[in-house]
């Protein structure tokens, strides 16, 4: 019996590997990848062939895409911008989502699952939860191109009634972001500690976290457009997550103070983190009552995991130098 077929773009990105690790691990799904010519791909082979079909092309011509003859239960986008230049955001959160809604407009697909932001709320200034129903406001071109390709999925629903799932993570953290995250397992691994003295709320996801609620969004029955944050249900302050890095990385650290001046300097410079400087807590109480989201990472596991992903590779780089 043939299983949910899933079409994936960004599958080579950093959400988009624990998503297809995921997927292959389950014998339910059926999953085709478009990635683009030159970019690498080497998970793991299952009885010495990949169950994942594998088609490299271009979006920047969707008519010359060539795709398996088949009806896809979901479509899942999770392309990202390959850099912070505002013409390689454009280029991703514009551009490339006009050119995959053509090429869906070519293709059977049941549904699109389009990965967005929660910068697309800019800095609310609130004491209750923010939720889906709350203004976007942009404070960043990152939001803004955000919103754009948000636009064009609202046009695209009404076009054609395909079902649209659109999910803002929070920040999304684990081995193999590029982002603060990545800065900060290092700094303590190698002997520093950081003291931020934030006080606003963490707002943070695991990537294995996230890479699930692309599943559940695929297999679930909602119509029309639907929005949903994507974060932990719990509200914890960015020294609880400094503090939990510190446990795990157990030798001695020289402790380094960032200002919280210096901190918001250092989020703006990789924008879509705008938000860690923000006092509101965002909500996922949307996905959890409808999608059935429910964070299974807190933050000793995302902590934990993360550093042992990091000695893994660091032991394969070894072997191989």
């Amino acid at each position: 019996m043939t299983g949910t077929k899933v079409l994936i773009t960004g599958c080579t990105g950093f959400i988009g590997r624990y998503l297809v690790e995921q997927l292959i691990l389950n014998q339910d799904f059926d999953v085709t990848a478009i990635v683009r010519p030159g970019a690498a791909w080497d998970w793991p082979k299952n009885s010495g062939e990949s169950r994942v079909k594998l088609v490299r092309a271009d979006l920047s011509n969707p008519y010359a895409v060539r795709l398996p003859l088949a009806e896809y239960d979901a479509l899942i986008n999770l392309v990202g911008p390959r850099s912070s230049a505002e013409g390689a955001q454009w280029e991703t959160n514009v551009e490339y989502v006009r050119n995959l809604l053509i090429l869906v407009r070519r293709v059977p697909v049941k549904r699109v699952i389009h990965f967005s932001s929660i910068s697309v709320y800019g800095l609310p200034k609130s004491s209750l939860p923010v939720n889906e129903s709350f203004s976007l406001t942009p404070r960043d071109w990152y939001g803004i191109t955000k919103v754009l390709g948000e636009r064009m999925l609202e046009e695209f629903n009404r076009e054609t009634s395909i079902p649209v799932v659109i999910l803002r993570p929070s920040w999304v953290v684990g081995y193999g972001s590029h982002l603060l995250d990545k800065h900060l397992f290092h700094a303590f691994s190698s002997g520093f500690r950081i003291v931020m003295h934030l006080g606003t709320p963490l707002n943070i996801v695991y990537v294995r976290d996230v890479a699930n609620v692309a599943i559940l969004a695929a297999q679930s029955r909602t119509e029309g457009l639907r929005t949903y944050i994507i974060n932990a249900l719990q509200r914890w302050s960015f020294d609880d997550f400094l503090r939990e890095i510190d446990r795990a990385t157990v030798r001695p650290k020289v402790p380094v103070v960032l200002p919280k001046a210096l901190v918001g300097v250092l989020a703006r410079r990789f924008g879509f983190l705008n938000f860690i400087l923000s006092d509101a807590f965002f909500s996922p109480e949307r996905a959890k009552d409808e999608l059935g989201f429910v964070s299974q990472y807190d933050l000793a596991a995302m902590v934990k995991e993360t550093l042992t992903l990091r000695a893994l590779a660091k032991t394969k780089r070894d072997a191989i130098d």
